[in-house]
């Protein structure tokens, strides 16, 4: 049995976690994985001048087996492997020793070691060739089995996915892969995730790290990361920590995502890996495609230092529609539209990220590492919107049918483009001792989202008719425009250029930023306590972050020279959900570098009120400690 000293302790908790490993197992390969493929385990020692067990495990192609449960049959000593699939059990007492190796898709093998008062072994362990039904289990043996034996072997409850499994869906980034998680669900804008929600909890409660380096936030309204900046083909695994250790930040109320990027010495031997996709999109014929490279070897074929890198990019164009309604009361009591507005996206995504890490396996001691991770996300995108203000509704009307005395239309075109920037740097390593062992990272994080432009350009409908409209069906409801005598005048909102007049123009600018420096140190120390094996674990970390935000907005709301609807449109109409609804042209795509000059002018002016009650800028230091027991019976 396991327990870890900590509020919420669940002595059932380790068993309830295997079976949910072993169930996953089977979904994921079949039930020969889940049973374990019974195949040879090729043993090799050196001996070591110390009383210790170490060894490194892989399988038949030399792929790094992280997550392996190892045991000292007999004692309350046990392991699992680490990222480049290492283990140890230092200061054991002379005697024969009955290694037991236990890895999800394979059979539960045993080794016996002979350690002596000065003397110990280094075993290399490798799983051989297994015959049986390799096209069915060699992939999840490389990925996904790796992924299952790490939430095995977890202490806490964690969720975890591998790029391999993750692959096969077309997820462009973080967010559409959380979702293949348990406990997590996701936020969309415009069809692509961009939040993740663990366990329903608000989207601030749940903190983002890559590599365990804390991740900003480059959005100035909220704490959560945006996570469709991340691309999805630069990770290795995805871990979902849903009950925290107290080891971990305190940030993660509802849990932790921490993004798993992929090392040199995590596997023998040069790796190269590529991708090309694309596709197109059925709503407006978009292009789409990605392309992904990593690369990775060892300095002088050795496998004691290493550097990776691991690049991506893809584009994605693609056009969205929707219609939003907001209700009002009457003093009838009965519910009414008060705004509906129809929006008419036409978007690009670009997506680019950049992974290097750099590995210096000084012994079987030390063990040092330098990674930078970069991620740019660039929007540009082009709204067409028809905005209806409703007033004056007619005795009878409610909240499905009804008539709107005197009805207001606008047509506006807002061209955004806007690029969040995450940066991510980190040096660490970890030493081990005959007594204790130490690890230590220091990390600096940034996040940065600027717009360059957002502009707006605005006409209105001069007449202001009365519109009848009806929500029998809402998903498609319907409006009729009518004249004073309550005849029914057009069915669509394609109005006459003649009848819209130019209203204003706007631009808004601004950016935010923010930056994290973090330093942590933890020791661990490895003893008995009575009857049970103790693994206490403390340490201090410093989180010193700073956060602005700063915006600026015009207006033009004189238009002196303003160019009239008609010049203002292009032969394109803005027909969305389908063609159901005709809401007239749409305006040109280039207005800004035509009219700049015409609306910046002496009636350009600075909403400076509307401009500074965004601007703000925030520090945040936190200074933590922790100790924690795990007891092994």
């Amino acid at each position: 049995m396991k327990a870890l000293l900590q509020p919420g302790f669940n002595p059932r908790f380790k068993r309830s976690s295997l079976m949910l490993a072993i169930a996953a197992a089977g979904i994921f390969s079949g039930a020969v994985l889940a049973q374990g493929a019974d195949v040879p385990l090729t043993v090799s020692v050196v001996q070591l001048d110390s009383p210790a067990i170490r060894g490194q495990l892989s399988d038949d192609r030399n792929v790094l087996l992280q997550g392996a449960i190892i045991r000292l049959v007999g004692t309350n000593r046990e392991t699992t492997t680490d990222r480049q699939g290492r283990f140890r059990f230092d200061n054991l007492a002379a005697g024969t020793y009955q290694l037991e190796v236990s890895y999800l898709g394979y059979a539960v093998k045993q080794v016996d070691v002979l350690v002596t008062a000065e003397q110990g072994a280094a075993l290399t362990l490798r799983f051989a060739n297994n015959q049986v039904e390799v096209l069915n289990i060699v992939g999840s043996r490389d990925a996904q089995s790796r992924a299952l034996n790490i939430q095995r072997a977890s202490d806490n409850l964690k969720s975890v996915v591998s790029s391999d499994y993750l692959g096969r869906f077309p997820d462009d980034n973080v967010a559409e892969a959380m979702q293949r998680l348990v406990g997590a669900s996701i936020q969309r804008d415009q069809g692509e995730g961009k939040y993740v929600n663990v366990r329903g909890a608000p989207l601030e409660f749940a903190n983002v790290s890559i590599d365990g380096v804390q991740v900003p936030s480059p959005d100035s309204s909220t704490r959560a990361v945006d996570l469709d900046t991340i691309p999805s083909d630069i990770i290795s695994l995805l871990e979902l920590t849903k009950a925290i250790t107290p080891d971990m930040d305190a940030d993660a109320i509802a849990g932790n995502i921490n993004i798993v990027t992929q090392g040199a010495l995590d596997s023998k031997g040069r790796i190269l890996r590529g991708k090309v996709s694309g596709g197109r999109n059925e709503k407006g014929n978009g292009d789409a495609y990605k392309l992904n490279l990593t690369y990775g070897d060892k300095f002088n074929g050795n496998e004691k230092a290493g550097f990776l890198f691991s690049g991506q990019h893809s584009e994605t164009n693609r056009v969205t529609d929707n219609v939003e309604h907001t209700w009002m009361q009457l003093d009838s009591g009965a519910y009414v539209p008060q705004v509906t507005e129809f929006k008419d996206y036409e978007l690009k995504r670009i997506r680019s990220g950049l992974s290097g890490r750099f590995d210096l396996r000084v012994d079987d001691n030390k063990h040092f590492y330098l990674s930078h991770n970069y991620s740019r996300f660039e929007d540009n995108e082009f709204r067409d919107t028809l905005t209806i203000e409703w007033e004056r509704h007619t005795a009878g009307s409610n909240q499905q049918q009804g008539v709107a005395g005197r009805a207001t239309f606008d047509k506006e075109l807002r061209h955004r483009t806007f690029v969040n920037r995450i940066n991510t740097s980190v040096v660490g390593g970890r030493i081990d001792m005959d007594t204790f062992s130490t690890d230590f990272q220091v990390s600096h994080s940034s996040a940065k989202q600027s717009y360059p432009n957002r502009d707006y350009l605005i006409y209105r409908e001069r007449s202001r008719p009365r519109v009848a409209y009806d929500f029998s069906n809402p998903d498609l409801p319907t409006f009729q425009v009518l004249n004073s005598a309550g005849e029914v005048v057009r069915t669509d909102f394609n109005f006459a250029p003649a009848d819209m007049n130019w209203r204003r123009y706007e631009r808004r600018t601004g950016g935010a930023e923010e930056t994290e420096q973090a330093a942590a140190l933890n020791f661990t120390l490895p003893g008995q306590w009575r009857s049970a094996y103790s693994e206490l674990k403390f340490g201090a970390k410093a989180r010193l972050k700073e956060k602005e935000n700063d915006e600026n907005r015009f207006r033009n709301s004189v238009g002196r020279n303003a160019p009239t609807f008609a010049e203002a449109i292009i032969d394109k109409q803005s027909r969305p959900f389908d063609g159901f609804y005709n809401n007239g042209p749409k305006l040109r795509r280039d207005f800004v570098s035509i009219y700049r000059d015409i609306f910046e002018n002496a009636d350009f002016l600075d909403r400076g009120a509307a401009s500074v009650t965004g601007d703000y800028k925030a520090k945040e230091d936190i200074y933590a400690a922790y100790a924690q027991n795990k007891l092994d019976w």
